[in-house]
């Protein structure tokens, strides 16, 4: 076993053997991700030199809500979750001096943010999760939004 391959740690917990054994993982893959109203896709994807979060844990979370995303091996096992807040904006909050603070829907809503991950040699996929992406069921569970495969995709010929 490899210093970077994943093992299952207390509570469910995902961690590299580098990680547990107090080395941090120090290499990362960075995706940029864009936005068109629902539409999601990678711009870009890079190989960098640096530590990443730990995992936040990989069990235990069913019908909650919220934002994170995870790295899956090829049999869709979890590998690595972190919760982030939901970087979609489909609504902002105005303040008027008036009617005081509130939340408005974004006419098209477009952008783009950064997930970051181990390079973990197993890893296939990465799954962004979230609750509905409409303001009013936000507390909703979450659910996969997309999938990522890692691999390049084929070339036919």
């Amino acid at each position: 076993m490899s210093d970077r391959s994943p093992v299952v740690g207390g509570e469910g917990e995902v961690r590299t053997v580098a990680e547990r054994s107090g080395r941090a993982q120090s290499r990362a893959v960075r995706f940029t991700i864009g936005y068109d109203g629902p539409t999601l896709r990678v711009l870009d994807r890079s190989t960098v030199e640096m530590a990443t979060p730990p995992s936040d844990p990989v069990r235990g979370y069913e019908g909650q809500s919220g934002f994170w995303y995870e790295l899956h091996d090829a049999k869709g096992g979890i590998l690595y979750r972190r919760i982030v807040a939901n970087p979609i904006q489909f609504d902002v909050e105005v303040h008027d001096l008036e009617t005081g603070s509130r939340r408005v829907p974004v006419a098209k809503p477009r952008g783009v943010f950064v997930v970051l991950v181990p390079d973990l040699p197993d890893a296939d996929s990465l799954v962004l999760v979230s609750s509905p992406l409409e303001p009013e069921k936000s507390a909703a569970a979450a659910e996969a939004l997309v999938r990522f495969p890692l691999a390049p995709p084929r070339r036919a010929g």
